[in-house]
């Protein structure tokens, strides 16, 4: 599951951050009683939503999320080449596929995550 990268996680956390529709389905969930059924309850609604953006994008969790943490076009870009780099070491060493590559350098043209089409809201 891509959230347990700590880049994605922190993005997801941006994301919710942007997203007032989000935060307001969110605080719905909040009123339920049931204590951690409802954390969790909210996790997998907003790990969702993040996911449903992504397709929207037609990228890959793990290029989604540096586009919330880059502060320039230039940053997105060093940051998608050093995740390159680290995939491609991994292929070397047997950890991932090259499909997985494939996969990570999916749709590399800078769209800033502030746009209502990037936060997911209709």
């Amino acid at each position: 599951m891509p959230f347990t990268d700590h880049s994605v996680a922190k993005a997801l956390e941006i994301f919710i951050s942007r997203n007032e529709k989000l935060q307001k389905e969110l605080a719905n969930l909040s009123r339920h009683s049931g204590g951690l059924y409802v954390e969790e309850l909210r996790a997998r609604h907003a790990q969702a939503a993040y996911l449903n953006a992504v397709e929207e994008q037609g990228t890959n969790p793990y290029d989604f999320a540096l586009r919330f943490l880059a502060r320039t076009p230039a940053e997105l870009e060093e940051m998608r080449e050093s995740r390159r780099k680290e995939l491609r070491q991994n292929v070397q060493c047997g950890h991932v596929s090259k499909g997985e590559i494939l996969q990570g350098n999916a749709n590399d043209n800078f769209q800033p995550a502030t746009s209502p089409r990037a936060l997911g809201v209709r």
